[in-house]
Order: structure tokens, then C-alpha cells, then sequence
């Protein structure tokens, strides 16, 4: 278990920011998808991490106000094992795909 995490915490370092990728099958996912529409053009993932929640606080009057959470995901998609291909990690803000990023193999 700890390996899972060190690997995990190397392939998070080492990821650099992209708008977009392409899906084995071909499909072009961009920020904004949905989680379904990522799971109906790339299929499961290969990790799904927990992360937690993100929130935003929301004025309502004087000294009034509401505290909104969602929950983050983190998605690993890692192609099979071809020279110079990249694995993606994908985050989800709620059921919103807000990051995209490259994770060299």
C-alpha cells in the first residue's frame, strides 16, 4: 500500500497541465466533460482517488452565508506500455473535469 502511494505521489509531480486528450477509442475528451461523458468515450479508469472536497462560500446577507462542498476525484488513465506514450490524470470538480494533465510512463 505504501508503494501504491510514493508511485502515486511521483506520477502527481511529475504531471504537466494539457486542455485535452485523445481516449484509446479515439475520442477527444476536454475540460468541461462530464464524468459520464468521460466514462462513455474512454471507459473506467485505470485509478480513482478520493480527494477529498473543494467548497466555496457564498454571501447571503451582513454576516449570513452558506458553505458549499463537492467532492473532488482524481482519474489515472495509463495507456498501454508504448515508447514516448503518456498516461492522463484527470480532476473532477463535482461531476465537472476541471484538470487535465500529462503523466509521462
Amino acid at each position: 500500500m505504501k508503494a501504491v502511494f510514493i508511485c502515486l505521489a511521483i506520477l502527481i509531480g511529475l504531471a504537466t497541465e494539457v486542455w485535452a486528450f485523445r481516449c484509446q477509442s479515439g475520442r477527444i475528451v476536454d475540460i468541461g466533460y462530464s464524468k459520464a461523458q468521460v466514462l462513455s468515450y474512454c471507459g473506467s479508469p485505470r485509478l480513482v482517488i478520493d480527494d477529498g472536497v473543494s467548497g466555496s462560500y457564498k454571501r447571503t446577507g451582513k454576516k449570513q452565508g452558506t458553505y458549499r462542498t463537492k467532492p473532488v476525484e482524481i482519474w489515472v488513465y495509463q495507456p498501454p506500455q508504448v515508447i514516448g506514450s503518456f498516461g492522463y490524470r484527470l480532476t473532477f470538480d463535482g461531476d465537472t473535469l476541471i484538470e487535465i494533465q500529462h503523466i509521462p510512463n
